[in-house]
């Protein structure tokens, strides 16, 4: 009897094992059948037809900003920033003007250093008040007084006479890197571009 229901304990696993498998592959092969597969490779094949879209707008991209990256190793960036003084504009060689103003500092009768400033025509105040001040910081403009040897009133520096007249100044942003004053030449070094002179 033991042997018996054994027996029939086994038939009954193999049974319900069949009946799984049975069902698993029934359930397979309706998933699989010719209409899902070609579903399946249409979808694969335009998505592998985006994904070859972007990979090459990214390739391209990345050959662009190569380019840039070489580009800028090989020539030099950045700008820089100059005051001409005794001027109102910039000089043409690839330059620009940032402002034009007056030049200012400390008064001629004052001890002390004080570099001079290019103010700008049209100064925007902060806290502004026009009574008599006892403790406060001053910039003086700044003007040219010229001999009496200089009968011509300043016409030679000017261009036109003029009894006292404002120092004027110029702000310009050159498309170079790097400036610099050289106070007792008129001409650059070799392998320097002139912006003014005078």
């Amino acid at each position: 009897m033991p042997v018996l229901g054994f027996v029939i304990c086994c038939c009954m696993v193999i049974s319900a094992i069949e009946r799984i498998s049975c069902t698993y592959d029934n359930k397979r092969l309706v998933l699989h059948n010719d209409v899902d597969m070609a579903a399946a490779i249409q979808m694969l094949t335009s998505r592998l037809e985006a994904m070859s879209a972007v990979v090459e707008q990214l390739t391209a991209q990345n050959n662009q900003l190569e380019a840039d990256v070489q580009t800028l190793k090989t020539t030099s960036s950045g700008v820089s920033v100059y005051t001409r003084w005794g001027r109102t504009t910039c000089t043409q060689n690839g330059s620009e003007l940032i402002y034009a103003g007056y030049t200012g500092g400390n008064l001629y009768t004052k001890n002390g250093a004080a570099d001079y400033i290019c103010l700008s025509g049209d100064p925007l105040w902060g806290v502004y008040d026009d009574s008599a001040q006892t403790y406060t910081l001053k910039i003086y403009g700044t003007d040219y007084e010229f001999s009496a040897s200089f009968s011509d009133g300043g016409a030679r520096f000017f261009l036109q006479k003029s009894p006292r007249p404002r120092d004027p100044c110029a702000v310009c942003r050159s498309s170079r890197a790097t400036t610099v004053m050289i106070p007792d030449r008129n001409q650059c070094y070799p392998g320097w571009t002139m912006e003014y002179w005078g």
